[in-house]
């Protein structure tokens, strides 16, 4: 749990440093074993991407130089069509690297500096971690804002935690991609969690597992936004599960879903 103090208005964000083309802030997702995928979306002025990547030295310091293709799907925000994009990057467990992103030659992220991330301890290992639990998140008012939870991405952000796992409900009212939004589209119902001052501040660095609760649960989206947006191939194989949607029958008396 973090600590408890009293929430105030976001400060106002400073002027973007990274490049007009970039829609999604990059985030992780998939973090398992030595296997990470870095998210992110762009206009649609290129139509290849790619991660470059590389370990923290002894030092602290990092320079990404290996370099992995990125794929991508269609996507649509507000009417505007983007690209949502996937890498997934092999790499040692318990290990601190950094990485850029990229739309053809074009660096994404400008002057921002390259974010930095740990892998998951392996099995069996004793040193202690942490990880954030939360839900019921991505909600803005009529002009876009929502300051609470943009202070609570903040503190988790800096709370120095491994993963967060959310408990469902993510994207309101309904889990559609509107709703995810970007870094561009404000008002009603848009961005609110890919906006500016909502999961950009701490999913560059740290990796989400969601849990889709009923947000978005009867979409007929032909790319399901909970399944675009949050890529977990190594989490699902590795555990024996199914990144699909199911039907799911009647236990306890329930309506088939």
């Amino acid at each position: 749990a973090l600590p408890s103090t009293d929430l105030v208005a976001a400060p106002q964000a400073a002027a973007a440093a990274y490049s007009s083309k970039l829609k999604r802030y990059p985030y992780l997702t998939d973090v398992v074993l030595s296997s990470a995928t870095i998210n992110w979306a762009t206009d649609r002025s290129a139509s290849t991407g790619s991660v470059k990547w590389g370990a923290v030295d002894a030092g602290g310091n990092c320079t990404p130089s290996t370099t992995v293709t990125a794929s991508k799907t269609s996507l649509t925000v507000n009417s505007v069509s983007e690209y949502q994009w996937a890498a997934t990057i092999a790499l040692a467990a318990n290990t601190q690297y950094c990485y850029r992103v990229y739309l053809s030659s074009t660096d994404l992220l400008g002057t921002d500096a390259a974010p930095r991330f740990w892998t998951q301890l392996p099995a069996g290992n004793t040193q202690p971690f942490s990880f954030a639990v939360f839900g019921d998140w991505g909600a803005v008012d009529s002009a876009g804002a929502n300051p609470e939870q943009a202070n609570l991405m903040q503190r988790i952000a800096s709370s120095g935690a491994r993963f967060a796992i959310t408990t469902g409900d993510n994207a309101y009212p309904s889990g559609s991609q509107n709703n995810y939004g970007d870094l561009v589209e404000v008002g009603a119902d848009l961005s609110a969690i890919f906006g500016p001052s909502f999961w950009k501040r701490a999913g560059a660095s740290m990796a989400l597992f969601p849990t889709l609760g009923n947000h978005g649960l009867s979409r007929s989206d032909t790319n399901h936004p909970h399944f675009q947006n949050w890529p977990q191939s190594v989490a699902v194989s590795s555990s024996g599960g199914r990144y699909t949607k199911d039907t799911y029958c009647c236990l306890n008396g329930s309506s088939s879903a």
